[in-house]
């Protein structure tokens, strides 16, 4: 498992440093999965060139939807093609968010 910081320690940052922090990965060249946990409005062409070049690098992503009970299409990189998106998965009635009462 490999850390790698793209925020600063209040959890803000920019686009820019999550470009250099994709590019970082593929390019170590033994990195095959990477998790994105974090997402903004969508889209900034250098962040998706970020996410295409590494995945032709054999880099796989797993992203978040958006955390923000929206449409992932609305947020990079869930929105992107490349990536493997991921939303609430503990969804007891059927509406955004992940609520609900569990019925099992």
């Amino acid at each position: 498992i490999w850390a790698v910081k793209v925020l600063g320690s209040d959890g803000s940052g920019y686009t820019s440093g999550i470009i250099a922090g994709i590019d970082w990965v593929a390019d170590q060249g033994n990195i095959e999965v990477a998790n994105i946990s974090i997402g903004g409005s969508c889209c900034t062409a250098g962040y998706q060139t970020a996410i295409t070049n590494a995945a032709k690098k054999g880099v796989a992503f797993a992203v978040a939807a958006g955390n923000s009970n929206d449409d992932a299409a609305n947020y990079q990189p869930a929105a992107f093609d490349d990536v493997l998106t991921v939303s609430a998965l503990a969804d007891f009635d059927g509406l955004p968010g992940g609520l609900g009462s569990p019925t099992c």
